[in-house]
């Protein structure tokens, strides 16, 4: 019987080899499309809150203040609920779509929430700013010309715990910032500590 040939068994053992490594990408493909099922059944089965726009109509300070504010799962299901409220402050230059934007604050907040590592609250972030300092006020004090500070306590807090039943007690209040947002955040919670329950300030400007 004649030995194969030197050809021939190249030729065996390149199609063993190319044979094991379509079975292997096989493989990989079935587990990748496999966890891609999972992830899909898990997103929509998932915790999700909702970010809205919003206005308030301010007479102090004679504008109309856009905000964005955050909705746990269950919200608009459970309409007797009430929940917690953190009030989260934006920094110089920003305005109230930047935690939003840039910082995805909703898909954390839904892991968080998710996770149990927080309660189910509304989260509201009001607009005290904008790009252009020269044409738009930006700040979280009061002002000649810009009583932002009666603003938040007098118009917005009020308001927005009523339609959004958040808040209502020092207990069930918070607030943070970043930047401008964490100096104003530190301040109010100093100068109403009756108000807060907590604050996180964030590369705070205090000057």
């Amino acid at each position: 019987r004649a030995l194969p040939s030197r050809a021939s068994l190249a030729n065996l053992t390149t199609n063993n080899f190319s044979h094991r490594n379509a079975m292997k990408i096989l493989n990989t493909a079935k587990r990748f499309v496999a966890m891609c099922l999972v992830a899909l059944a898990c997103s929509q089965t998932s915790v999700a809150g909702v970010v809205i726009n919003d206005t308030i109509k301010s007479e102090i300070l004679n504008s109309e203040v856009p905000l964005c504010i955050y909705l746990p799962d269950g919200f608009q299901r459970n309409p007797q609920q009430t929940y917690p409220v953190l009030y989260l402050l934006h920094g110089l230059t920003d305005n109230e779509r930047a935690w939003v934007d840039k910082g995805q604050m909703n898909r954390v907040a839904d892991e968080l929430m998710a996770s149990g590592e927080a309660k189910q609250m509304v989260i509201v972030m009001p607009c005290a700013g904008g790009a252009d300092l020269r044409q738009v006020w930006n700040g979280y004090f009061n002002m000649e010309g810009w009583h932002y500070e009666d603003f938040f306590f007098k118009e917005l807090l009020p308001a927005v715990e009523k339609e959004y039943r958040a808040g209502g007690s020092r207990e069930q209040r918070a607030v943070a910032g970043l930047s401008m947002g964490g100096g104003g955040s530190v301040n109010y919670a100093l100068r109403y500590p009756d108000m807060f329950c907590a604050c996180y300030a964030m590369s705070a400007w205090l000057g």
